[in-house]
């Protein structure tokens, strides 16, 4: 969020827990045939990761510079 000063406001993280949880949640559900599931989560274990040619920064960098031949697959299609 942007004062009106134009500095930055400190953030609890409560918004991005939140959305990470929310995330979480999908991925098990749809991992579960789509299975209702209640937050917030039970299990404080489950870790969710961005696609490896995110986490190596591909938005950035461009696929090309990971050798790939053009932007990866998506699983299931």
């Amino acid at each position: 969020m942007i004062r009106k000063s134009g500095e930055d406001e400190l953030d609890s993280g409560c918004g991005y827990h939140q959305a990470l949880e929310t995330a979480i949640a999908l991925k098990q559900s749809a991992r579960n045939d789509h299975a209702r599931i209640y937050l917030p989560l039970k299990d404080r274990s489950l870790r969710i990761f961005p696609h490896p040619y995110r986490l190596r920064g591909g938005d950035e960098a461009g696929w090309k510079s990971f050798g790939y031949t053009g932007p990866p697959d998506l699983p299931g299609q």
